[in-house]
């Protein structure tokens, strides 16, 4: 494969692993994709799941796999005057999306008490490094942000970097509210919300009672 691609996936965790899925599973048109990050294990797993739905589905998808450390300054600029791709998908972040489901430590508990903006600096670091090597390396790629965006991208966009935009938990909402419309012809639906706002998606929660005060454990 040629070191240039068309879409290039940073990230080795689950939703990077979802985007690289659905697009060997659903590409149209001949695509060359790129995956990268620093979890060789998750990397090689990510890129032959791919290839195997690349083929299963009979699409025009070659997956190409490489090793970085964003944490390196230089690394993802380096990278991108390599490949100089089409779109940038960033889905690699210093804190876990677990934090939102985990329990038992004080920064767990810090966030299901203050909400998840406290996380926003570690979420939008990777993210921020990215658009500054956009800019300086690649500035035809178009930028898209799946790490929490809602904040993340007006953070980006402060800093006079490029952004496209974003992708997450938003979209997720509004199809999942679009296709209950029932009888609806092609619905117009805008949205402005958090998915941690609105339980109907989430099973019920334990309650926890804290100085006679009950609630609902987020």
């Amino acid at each position: 494969m040629a070191n240039t691609c068309d879409i290039l996936i940073f990230g080795t965790g689950s939703f990077a692993q979802r985007i690289a899925c659905d697009l060997a599973a659903t590409a149209a048109a001949p695509t060359r994709l790129s995956i990268a990050g620093r979890n060789g294990l998750r990397l090689d797993w990510i890129a032959t799941a791919a290839r195997a739905r690349a083929h299963m589905f009979s699409r025009p998808v070659e997956v190409a796999s490489r090793r970085i450390d964003l944490a390196a300054p230089d690394a993802a600029g380096e990278l991108l005057a390599d490949c100089r791709p089409a779109v940038i998908l960033q889905a690699a972040s210093f804190q876990s999306g677990s934090v939102i489901s985990a329990s038992g430590n004080a920064w767990t508990r810090l966030v299901a008490e203050g909400g998840l903006s406290a996380t926003a600096v570690f979420q939008s670091v990777l993210s921020a490094r990215i658009a500054r090597a956009v800019a300086q390396a690649s500035p035809q790629s178009q930028f898209i942000n799946c790490c929490f965006p809602d904040v993340a991208n007006g953070i980006i966009a402060a800093m006079g970097l490029p952004i496209t935009c974003g992708i997450g938990n938003i979209a997720i909402l509004a199809h999942a509210f679009a296709g209950a419309l029932e009888g609806a012809t092609q619905p117009t639906l805008k949205m402005l919300c958090h998915y941690q706002k609105y339980p109907g998606l989430a099973p019920p929660t334990p309650r926890a009672t804290h100085g006679g005060t009950t609630r609902v454990a987020r």
